[in-house]
């Protein structure tokens, strides 16, 4: 974990060495010198560097627990992207506050429903097969039908209840008087 710990004032510097950052950042490195496209006291200076990551940070907290609030930054950052591409979320055309409001509020509930369908990939590891934009599109094609009281599912094509069924999911309908 921490190579360096340093207090400076309120605040801690810490030095960390993450071994797969360094592992790429080496073969960039690499890569490039042998291409010409850097010199050779860039390469070296960018080999002692490689996989280094600095952080300074005012809250006392274990090394351990800085350097995985910093892994998972990666994670906000993308559900942010996700909120702003995916979900449209930055476009706000509203002219009350009312409307505004209630766009982010269902913004909101659409990355938390995102969110949690990532989750349902990660857990059944089809990560590499689907995104949930992809089994939002699948699973669209999936009807609940409400016919005097009684709830119907339409037809589930086969490779959806394999999805299902992979992601331990339970669409069924209990039948209800």
């Amino acid at each position: 974990m921490p190579q360096y710990e340093k207090k400076l004032g309120e605040n801690i510097l810490y030095l960390f060495e993450d071994s797969e950052m360094k592992k790429e950042e080496e073969y960039t490195l690499y890569k490039q010198h042998d291409e010409n496209k850097i010199t050779t006291n860039t390469f070296n200076k960018g080999l002692e560097k490689a996989g280094k990551i600095l952080l300074l940070s005012n809250v006392d907290l274990a090394p351990k627990d800085v350097f995985l609030m910093y892994k998972k930054r990666d994670t906000v950052e993308k559900h942010y992207d996700t909120y702003k591409s995916m979900l449209e979320a930055d476009k706000l055309y509203l002219q009350d506050n009312e409307s505004l409001f209630g766009h982010l509020f269902i913004s909101f509930l659409s990355l938390y429903g995102y969110v949690k369908i990532q989750n349902c990939i990660r857990k059944a590891d089809l990560t590499s097969k689907y995104s949930p934009r992809d089994l939002i599109e699948q699973f669209r094609k999936v009807y609940v039908i409400d016919l005097d009281g009684q709830m119907i599912l339409t037809e589930v094509p086969k490779k959806i209840d394999e999805i299902e069924k992979r992601l331990n999911l339970n669409f069924s309908l209990n039948e209800q008087s």
